[in-house]
């Protein structure tokens, strides 16, 4: 269909672009704390960057002497510069394998096979294409990641045997999503009116159609409303008005 545009005189012109949104304060969080940057989180607290934590003098490994101090900020920089919290758990999935123990004695009551030592868990690194054994404090520290989150994994990589998948704004239950017939009726309750062509600007813009004069967004988007009875946000009219039609 014809593009709706402003009516007046002389060319055709495009509704005048609004002011860039700003980025949401969730989606800020979420991608600093995915590169490690510094940031406040949403209750107000200082978080600190990721870094690579100190030296635990493994003696079974020697992980920190084996492992040069350039090759640690380089694996480092690696897992930040991931696009997706769900990468870097995939990334750390493939570096930790999970070995059988034939012995175990559970405690009475315990039925977290965390708890219960079911498994016994392996590290590794890959610095130019060669892995390397390091323990689980050395992949800590490497990775500047906590062990909450090495727990989280290890269960998942137990129970389903892939890393988790992070669920966070993936719900259904939004209340801002809209399905796709109200975007229909939006549409169509948009196309009932009628533009006016404008015989100044016709040769060069046969395509361009002006709004009645008097006719705005805003008035068209509380016809809508009162017309359906459906309360749909003004911004949500607007979307539809600038890319469906």
């Amino acid at each position: 269909m014809d593009k709706f545009k402003r009516h007046g005189d002389g060319e055709c012109s495009e509704w005048p672009e609004r002011k860039k949104r700003k980025e949401k304060k969730s989606s800020v969080i979420t991608l600093a704390k995915i590169k490690g940057e510094e940031h406040v989180n949403h209750v107000g607290k200082l978080v600190n960057k990721r870094k690579t934590g100190e030296d635990r003098r493994c003696k079974r490994f020697k992980c920190f002497s084996k492992i040069s101090t350039n090759d640690r900020i380089m694996l480092l920089q690696n897992f930040n510069s991931m696009s997706s919290k769900n990468d870097q758990d995939s990334h750390l999935c493939g570096l930790i394998s999970i070995q059988n123990i034939s012995r175990r004695r559970p405690k009475a009551g315990n039925h977290n096979p965390l708890k219960t030592h079911a498994a016994a868990f392996n590290y590794k690194i890959r610095i130019n294409g060669k892995e390397e054994p390091i323990c689980l404090q050395a992949f800590l520290s490497i990775h500047g990641i906590t062990v909450s989150r090495v727990r989280r994994l290890q269960n998942s990589l137990i129970t389903v045997g892939k890393s988790p998948r992070d669920k966070r704004g993936t719900h259904s239950n939004r209340p801002t999503q809209y399905p796709e017939v109200i975007w229909n009726i939006i549409e169509y309750h948009i196309k009932s009116f009628q533009g006016m062509q404008s015989h100044y600007s016709f040769r060069k813009n046969p395509n361009c159609v002006y709004l009645p004069e008097g006719l705005s967004i805003s008035t068209m988007h509380s016809l809508f409303v009162e017309e359906y009875r459906i309360n749909v946000p003004y911004k949500l009219y607007w979307k539809v008005f600038t890319t469906k039609i």
